[in-house]
C-alpha cells in the first residue's frame, strides 16, 4: 500500500521527458550514481566544520542524489526494464544514503551527534519494518514522511544553513540549532512511521491466523 505522495508523482511526471531520453541507459547506472551523491552529500555536511560553503555543496548533491532516486525508477517502468536485482539495489542503496546524510548532519557544526545518531537508529528502524511486512505479508506499505519530503524538507534546511550557519530557534526559553530542529522533525515524524507500520503488522498478522 503506498499512501498518496503528491511530491512524487509530480517529481515522476517532470522526470518522465528525461527518462525517455535516457532509453540507452541502464536505470542501475542512474541508482549506483544516487548513491555516489548521496554519500558524498554525507561527506559535504562533514566538511562544514571546515567551511560553511560546503552546505550549499550538499544541497546539491543531496538533489541530485533525490532526483537520481527517482529516476532510476521512471526509467526502468518506463523503458520496462524492471528487476528484482534493481529492486534490491534501489532499497538497499536508499538505506546506505539516509546512513551517509544523517550521520554527516550529526557532524555538522550545533548538530547534536546523539540526537543523529538517534534519528538514524529510528530511521533504518522504520526501513526494517516496511521490508520485514513486506518479507511476511508480501504487501508494501509507506507512511510518515516519505523521502520526497524528507528530501525537500532537507535541501531548504542545507540552504538556509549554508546562508546562516549558526541559526537557531527559541524553544521553551532555551535556543536550538536549526540542524537540531530538524532532526527532532525527522524523528518524530518517524516514530509515527514505526507505530503505523507496526500496528499494521499486527493487524495483517491477526488477518493471516484466522
Amino acid at each position: 500500500m503506498r499512501e498518496d505522495q503528491p511530491i512524487r508523482e509530480f517529481a515522476t511526471t517532470v522526470l518522465t521527458p528525461l527518462a525517455r531520453r535516457l532509453e540507452f541507459v541502464h536505470p542501475n547506472v542512474i541508482t549506483w550514481l544516487a548513491l555516489l551523491t548521496g554519500c558524498c552529500a554525507g561527506v559535504a555536511y562533514w566538511l562544514t566544520r571546515v567551511d560553511s560553503k560546503f552546505f550549499f555543496l550538499a544541497a546539491v548533491l543531496v538533489i541530485v542524489s533525490g532526483v537520481g532516486d527517482c529516476l532510476d525508477g521512471v526509467m526502468a517502468r518506463l523503458h520496462e526494464r524492471t528487476s528484482a536485482s534493481g529492486d534490491f539495489l534501489d532499497h538497499f542503496f536508499d538505506r546506505l544514503v539516509n546512513i551517509a546524510i544523517v550521520v554527516g548532519m550529526a557532524l555538522t557544526p550545533n548538530a547534536s551527534l546523539t540526537l543523529g545518531l538517534g534519528v538514524m537508529i529510528l530511521v533504518l528502524l522504520n526501513s526494517y519494518l516496511g521490508t520485514q511486512i513486506e518479507a511476511s505479508f508480501g504487501k508494501r506499505y509507506y507512511t510518515g514522511m516519505g523521502r520526497a519530503e524528507l528530501f525537500i524538507g532537507l535541501i531548504a534546511v542545507t540552504i538556509l544553513l549554508g546562508f546562516l550557519p549558526n541559526s537557531a530557534l527559541s524553544l521553551a526559553g532555551r535556543e536550538m540549532s536549526l540542524v537540531n530542529m530538524f532532526l527532532i522533525i525527522v524523528g518524530f515524524s518517524t516514530m509515527q512511521g514505526i507505530l503505523h507500520r507496526f500496528r499494521l503488522a499486527m493487524r495483517l498478522a491477526r488477518a493471516q491466523e484466522n
